[in-house]
């Protein structure tokens, strides 16, 4: 306990803010006369007004319109097309107001290397795996965020390594005037020499071959609705073809079933979200709901057929102070899955684990998990770098720093007969102590946490990503 205490008071972040010139406490009624918009020098003035919950011409009490801007601005920031956005309400006399909305836009434009762990995550690779830098995917991967100034995002990854991997994908929010409608197709190429052909204790066991062990295609459409600011609904249908070398097999009949080699299958999944999170990427108050409804297996082919039911909902509150509480539950059930290769349970995504349990794989065909974080806020700054960086979107760098105590428990139920890995199902688990997170430019997040579990097992764990 000396530990996370000494933990818990360490500790930075930042988030961009919101600004009026005008008093809150007011129950005036104001006219909105013209809404401004400056800054936006690619990205199309309708994406930005879109997210506003106002409009100009109309009537509104003082107090409850900056209240509104509030939420608007929170709405233009998790678009992730701007470092910065400010609005300012300003009074030009007679009841009327004027809006300006002050963009600062990120840089759209990313050919980024690849170099990235072919492992769950950072803990996993460097204790179950030995930190084996032969586990590395590299590559290139092409990003056009904002494509035509729409908020469009264009994606193309050509990766070697660990796994071969090429992906297309193609991110449209709107085809309507209206900006409700939107499209997302996707394909994907995967080939790999080194396979995970079993879990044995919660760890995956690995195959490396000299030929390719396992090939596999995909491609896909989403439809997406976004009827109101902060919920939406998608509808999409995916088709996958995966061929497996003999020695899988052989070494795992149960991989595709039957000893078979080949598994094919047509998907139909439908999604909500509810999302009034302040910020998407780090989130210090709101909520987020989730609920995804898939069945896999349409009748085209017989090699699968099962459905999924997943929810989740977080929520994120402000205490005053410095202070913020998260708390997220979350769960899943699954019907007819019956091969190693499409089991599921915690410990496959990120943010998706007790924490305490990073390097374990607890595969189970249901899951119910809860993630609960105390943060205080320690330190936050920005530093002005623009001395040595040329490009103006990365000439300011901010920092911020939050101490924590956090608490999660989970419970995942097996798979009929599934004997390889039970020492985690069927009874509940937690993990529990303190850490340090990091956020600094674009939203990164750093996370530092030293974690006791149930199994009495101390560590240290390290990831790049917010925690719940």
């Amino acid at each position: 306990m000396k530990k996370l205490s000494i933990l818990f008071f360490l500790g930075i972040c930042w988030l961009p803010s919101f600004s009026q010139d005008i008093e809150t406490d007011s129950s005036r009624i104001v006219e909105i006369r013209d809404i401004h918009v400056v800054g936006n020098k690619k990205t199309k003035e309708k994406i930005i007004t879109r997210e506003l919950q106002v409009s100009s011409g109309e009537k509104y009490v003082l107090k409850q319109l900056v209240d509104t801007l509030v939420l608007s601005r929170n709405l233009i920031y998790n678009t992730n097309l701007f470092n910065e956005v400010k609005v300012t309400i300003q009074e030009i006399g007679d009841g009327q107001t004027d809006l300006l909305i002050a963009v600062s836009e990120r840089w759209y434009f990313y050919p980024l290397p690849i170099f990235k762990l072919a492992d769950r995550n950072f803990n996993d690779w460097w204790v179950n795996q030995n930190n084996d830098f032969n586990r590395v995917k590299y590559g290139i991967k092409l990003n056009k965020f904002n494509a035509r100034g729409r908020n469009e995002k264009l994606s193309l990854t050509l990766q070697s390594g660990f796994e071969q991997r090429f992906k297309f994908n193609y991110r449209i929010p709107y085809i309507d005037k209206k900006q409700q409608h939107g499209l997302i197709p996707e394909f994907l190429l995967i080939t790999n020499n080194n396979l995970g052909f079993r879990t044995e204790d919660h760890l995956r066991i690995f195959l490396e071959g000299d030929k390719q062990l396992q090939t596999a295609t995909g491609a896909s459409l989403i439809h997406r609705y976004r009827k109101n600011f902060y919920d939406y609904h998608f509808l999409g249908v995916s088709m996958a073809s995966t061929q497996i070398a003999d020695t899988i097999a052989t070494l795992n009949p149960n991989y595709f079933g039957d000893g078979r080699t080949h598994q094919k299958s047509v998907s139909m999944f439908y999604g909500y979200q509810s999302d009034r999170r302040n910020n998407i990427n780090y989130p210090t108050s709101g909520h987020n709901i989730l609920l995804t409804i898939t069945k896999s297996g349409l009748g085209v082919f017989d090699d699968i057929n099962y459905w999924t039911l997943q929810a989740k909902y977080a929520k994120y509150s402000d205490l005053g102070n410095g202070y913020y509480l998260g708390n997220s539950v979350s769960g899943n059930v699954t019907d007819g899955i019956k091969y190693f290769y499409n089991y599921g349970g915690l410990g496959f995504l990120p943010k998706l684990y007790v924490r305490g349990y990073e390097l374990d794989l607890i595969e189970g065909q249901s899951y119910l998990l809860t993630k609960n974080s105390v943060r205080k806020l320690i330190w936050k700054h920005k530093t002005d770098i623009s001395k040595v960086m040329p490009i103006k979107q990365f000439q300011t760098l901010p920092f911020a720093f939050y101490g924590k105590l956090f608490f999660d428990g989970g419970y995942v139920k097996n798979f009929e007969g599934y004997e390889n890995n039970n020492r985690l199902t069927d009874k509940f688990i937690y993990g529990l102590g303190a850490g340090i997170d990091m956020v600094t430019m674009y939203d990164l997040v750093i996370r530092f946490e030293y974690s006791t579990n149930r199994e009495g097992e101390n560590q240290f764990f390290l990831n790049f990503f917010a925690d719940l």
